[in-house]
């Protein structure tokens, strides 16, 4: 009776939790050039794993085309950090072949459809999913899905420029012991 109680008291205390948050473009980085609106930009070069994010963190540009699933071991992860810089090569005009590399060395490779980079608005749009499950305590479990929508251009200058639109929910509940 007790078990049932707590069990029934710990659904009663789920929590649901939704985000979402914007920032300007940061006025000081070159100025994004956009492609025709029917048309991808060409995104085809060579560009550093890490870049900058609007908020002057780093980000690691293979965990966001090579990401990692919930059961990877952390060592995918310093596999990624490794990686020197990536290469991006359109294939047919429409796919899109993903290089990373650590110096002269190929290290992992992926192919993006059409399909899987289609075009809005002049920028070409890849689509993730990720999943969360860890939590603050054994008592206290999370749950999370983020669905993210990165825009990517060119600027002015030749960098990479990714605009990031994410919607995330989740659920935290706790479990009286």
């Amino acid at each position: 009776m007790c078990l049932m109680r707590s069990l029934l008291c710990a659904f009663t205390c789920l929590i649901g939790i939704a985000s979402c948050a914007t920032t300007p473009y940061p006025g000081d980085w070159p100025r994004t050039v956009a492609a025709a609106d029917s048309q991808c930009p060409d995104l085809t070069g060579t560009y550093e794993n890490y870049g900058l994010r609007d908020d002057g963190d780093q980000i690691v540009l293979a965990r966001i085309f090579f990401p990692l699933s919930p059961n990877e071991p952390l060592t995918k992860d310093h596999e990624l950090r490794a990686v020197s810089h990536l290469t991006l090569d359109h294939r047919n005009d429409t796919d899109l072949v993903i290089k990373a590399w650590v110096g002269h060395e190929l290290v992992m490779e992926r192919l993006l459809t059409a399909s899987q980079l289609p075009c809005r608005e002049g920028h070409a749009v890849y689509h993730r999913t990720e999943w969360y499950f860890g939590g603050l305590a054994p008592f206290f479990p999370v749950i999370a899905h983020s669905s993210i929508d990165h825009l990517i251009s060119l600027a002015s200058d030749g960098s990479l420029v990714m605009e990031n639109y994410e919607f995330s929910k989740g659920a935290a509940t706790v479990i009286p012991l």
